[in-house]
C-alpha cells in the first residue's frame, strides 16, 4: 500500500509541479491550485502510465481526491 501511494504521489508532484509536502491522503483540487480540469486528465493519464492499466469511465468520475484514487488502484490490484 504504502509503495502505491508513494508512486502515486510522485506522479501527483509530476503532474501539478509542486513540493511533495502538498500531496498527501486528502488532496483534492480544493487544496491544490494547480488542479484544474486540463491537470485532472493529465494526472489520470500519467497514473494510467504509471500503474499500466486503463481506468473505466465511473472510475475516472470517482477520482477527485488523492484518497479515492488510491482506493480505485487498490481495487484494480
Amino acid at each position: 500500500m504504502d509503495n502505491v501511494r508513494n508512486r502515486l504521489f510522485a506522479v501527483m508532484v509530476d503532474v501539478f509541479q509542486v513540493d511533495k509536502s502538498q500531496i498527501n491522503n486528502k488532496t483534492s483540487p480544493e487544496t491544490i491550485t494547480e488542479w484544474d480540469s486540463l491537470k485532472h486528465m493529465l494526472l489520470l493519464m500519467a497514473i494510467e502510465e504509471e500503474f499500466e492499466f486503463r481506468f473505466t469511465d465511473d472510475e475516472m468520475t470517482q477520482c477527485i481526491s488523492s484518497e479515492s484514487i488510491l482506493d480505485v488502484i487498490n481495487n484494480k490490484e
